[in-house]
């Protein structure tokens, strides 16, 4: 800007004013620095602020996360409500292979119950009360493949006359439950369907020490009482 009279010499006040607002500038040169956020870091402010807001207060994020998971906990059947566990459903053990017990202590008056799961391809199975393997005052064996019972004793080792019966009112692959009951005189079978068969005490046995259940009987419990 000229002066009034023409000459080329700036205005005192004009030339004050250019040199306040050259110092308030920012130098310029190569290592100047910009006055914007570099890019992208407002934008992660951002995003954090609106983060905490969606969390809201603290302790509530994890509450509702907490909350979340019990309801997409899967349901399991028994339970009383949605996405609680029931009680777990009881395990049956089997006895598996044939079993011997030398000290039963079975006497007259006294009642076996056998309880068992017959295996699906068995031919059939025995229960043999008596002194020992040689000696038997009872042999209890259902024949699958000749559909019948038959009972007996041995002695010595030696089989004697055979007893049977063609109530054979169980199968293959089934749950069953024996009461074998010593009398004086004879042994008294109860079947689970109620029907009784008897066999006489041969050799008179006042007392039963040895048991054994052979073949495809898996047996889940044995009481005397």
């Amino acid at each position: 800007m000229k002066s009034p009279n023409g000459s080329g010499h700036k205005d005192p006040e004009v030339s004050r004013a250019e040199r306040r607002s050259a110092a308030s500038a920012p130098p310029a040169g190569p290592h100047s620095h910009s006055t914007t956020s570099p890019p992208g870091r407002g934008k992660r402010r951002l995003c954090g602020r609106k983060r905490k807001e969606a969390e809201g207060p603290p302790g509530e994020g994890h509450r509702g996360q907490a909350s979340a998971g019990r309801g997409t906990a899967p349901e399991r059947s028994g339970g009383a409500e949605t996405g609680r566990a029931g009680p777990a459903p009881k395990k049956r053990c089997y006895w598996q292979g044939n079993i011997e017990i030398l000290n039963l202590d079975m006497k007259p008056g006294n009642t076996l119950k056998v309880k068992g799961k017959i295996s699906a391809d068995t031919v059939g199975f025995s229960i043999n009360l008596g002194y020992s393997s040689r000696d038997l005052a009872f042999h209890f064996n259902p024949r699958f493949n000749e559909s019948v019972i038959v009972c007996n004793s041995k002695c010595s080792d030696s089989w004697q006359t055979e007893h049977r019966d063609h109530h054979l009112s169980f199968f293959r692959g089934c749950t069953v439950k024996f009461f074998i009951e010593m009398l004086s005189d004879k042994f008294r079978v109860k079947l689970p369907d109620g029907y009784e068969v008897y066999f006489p005490n041969r050799h008179g046995y006042r007392k039963i020490n040895y048991i054994s259940i052979m073949g495809g009987l898996k047996m889940i419990s044995l009481k005397l009482t």
